[in-house]
């Protein structure tokens, strides 16, 4: 295109023209390259297990840093009830939306190893919790990557279906989804010994209109078979020259399409995500002595890692996926260093990774500020009680121990919390303004069996004034006009396409349009 701008015109082919092609392209550029409606959909994982030093002391900064950085899904690898208070708190005192689906791993619904029988008064007690906080909470994962760690078949197998269908069928109930994170060699290849787990998976999912949630590392990849191409791997140009066709989340959420195929037609269209992707934006010291990870080092920074989110951030559209969740939101400094990725195992977290928050990619287009207008987070009297108490403790740890980490953090966490309470107790926020203005009668969760949660109608789904979303959103019409109007911007660029390309063909000169050619024939001469 840029050629055909710059060339002189062909007999018959006036500027003008030249002109109005070149605006409806750009008009059609610029509506596609706005439309960030998926931003919501790229979560982050929140892991705790080998975070450096007190963990109770540590989530607070954390939850808070999440809220700054916009993100609204967050994937826990637990159902700790005060990690999910925490997240409530910072969300609701920076007025974003929140959706978290907490983590019952193998190891507590089936002690002691992952493979015994299950423990129904875990399940139970992750049950209340989730209860307590239906309004956040979305749903559960069960178990992380199960095949790695044997739950594929045999008794173990059976165990682990007979927890997942049990979940499920309680989250039902709720309009919650239960789901299941595979790492990718649990699924490709899909052999015919693995057909009847996945079949039966798959079936069990369904009840909750769950997609199949698959981790997928192409940084991994690269650190542990460098030969596969630092392009590929990162889903861009980069140093290695332009990207020439696919990536390596194409090829593998391709080949995800393809095995869900060979299971049948019932589960050939069923919906997919992303559990784990993630790219570690540090190393540590320089490894002196060993090849290998030297090239870890190399391309754990912030440039690869900011541009490996950016593309998995269009790829939720490009790869039509229900959701991807970037791994993760803390860093673990205490993690093993393991090969293949040795130190940078303890740099994925993006609170790391964006410590200038406004860098992050929700901050694009914040998806808090766009309909539809759900899952706000908001305290309840029930959290404020809590809040009181915590506020009350704080300050014990503040006077009574002096000079040491904990302190210091309560008074951080102490000045923070003030501020919060400042901004919303007491307050009406915006999108409780039309609830409040019909009777507090708009819940959209639905009732839970036992009869007794009308507590969740303050909750879940919070509607906005009336004015607020007028101003956000187009009536029918509007939209149906701009649809078509971008039809017909699609339409007259394509055909004015294809009449340049047919233009340039039955050109007899052709050849001294081309740059590439008239450079060929100048180093000929």
């Amino acid at each position: 295109f840029i050629v055909f701008f710059v060339t002189p015109a062909a007999p018959g082919e006036s500027a003008m023209a030249k002109l109005f092609v070149l605006l409806l392209f750009t008009a059609q550029a610029c509506v596609a390259g706005q439309d960030y409606n998926d931003l919501h959909k790229l979560g982050v994982n929140f892991a705790t297990y080998f975070m450096d030093g007190n963990r109770t002391a540590i989530v607070p900064g954390v939850a808070k840093k999440s809220a700054e950085l916009g993100v609204v899904r967050i994937k826990m690898f637990d159902f700790d009830a005060n990690t999910i208070y925490q997240l409530r708190k910072y969300y609701a005192f920076a007025q974003k939306k929140l959706e978290i689906m907490v983590g019952l791993s193998q190891w507590v619904s089936n002690p002691p190893d992952g493979k015994g029988a299950p423990d129904w008064n875990a399940i139970d007690g992750m049950m209340d919790i989730i209860d307590n906080n239906s309004d956040i909470v979305k749903g559960v994962f069960v178990g992380n990557e199960p095949c790695t760690h044997g739950l594929c078949g045999g008794d173990a197998g059976e165990n682990f279906l007979q927890v997942l269908e049990n979940v499920t069928d309680r989250l039902k109930e709720w309009n919650m989804q239960a789901g299941v994170p595979f790492s990718s060699p649990c699924i490709m290849p899909m052999t015919w010994q693995k057909i009847p787990f996945f079949q039966r998976v798959l079936r069990i999912l369904k009840k909750t209109n769950s997609p199949l949630t698959v981790n997928l590392y192409p940084y991994l990849d690269y650190c542990f078979r460098p030969n596969i191409g630092l392009n590929y791997a990162l889903g861009s140009n980069g140093p290695g020259g332009p990207l020439l066709g696919w990536s390596q989340i194409d090829a593998d959420i391709s080949r995800v399409r393809g095995d869900l195929a060979k299971l049948g037609p019932e589960f050939q269209w069923t919906p997919v995500q992303i559990g784990e992707s993630g790219w570690a934006h540090e190393y540590g010291d320089w490894p002196q002595w060993n090849g290998q990870q030297q090239l870890v080092y190399k391309v754990s920074n912030y440039q690869f890692s900011n541009a490996f989110y950016m593309n998995l951030l269009h790829r939720l559209k490009s790869l039509n996926l229900v959701g991807i969740y970037i791994f993760e939101l803390a860093e673990e400094t205490k993690k093993p260093a393991v090969f293949p990725a040795f130190e940078s195992e303890k740099h994925f977290g993006i609170t790391g990774l964006y410590k200038n928050s406004s860098l992050a990619p929700w901050h694009i287009d914040d998806p808090s500020k766009h309909p539809p207008w759900t899952g706000f987070a908001m305290m309840r009297p029930k959290d404020w009680q809590q809040f009181d108490e915590e506020q009350k403790g704080l300050k014990w740890v503040v006077d009574h121990m002096n000079n040491s980490t904990e302190a210091e953090l309560a008074a951080k966490q102490l000045l923070w919390d003030k501020a919060g309470e400042e901004k919303i107790r007491g307050k009406i926020q915006p999108w409780q303004q039309h609830n409040q203005s019909h009777g507090g009668n708009h819940s959209n969760h639905s009732n839970h069996s036992s009869g007794n949660h009308s507590n969740h109608s303050n909750g879940h789904l919070h509607d906005i004034s009336e004015k607020w979303l007028q101003q956000r959103s187009w009536p029918a019409a509007d939209k149906t006009v701009f649809t078509a109007f971008a039809a017909l911007l699609g339409a007259v660029t394509f055909v004015g396409f294809a009449a340049v390309l047919w233009r340039r063909w039955s050109d007899p000169m052709r050849g001294r349009r081309d740059l590439h050619a008239v450079l060929e024939l100048d180093a000929e001469e």
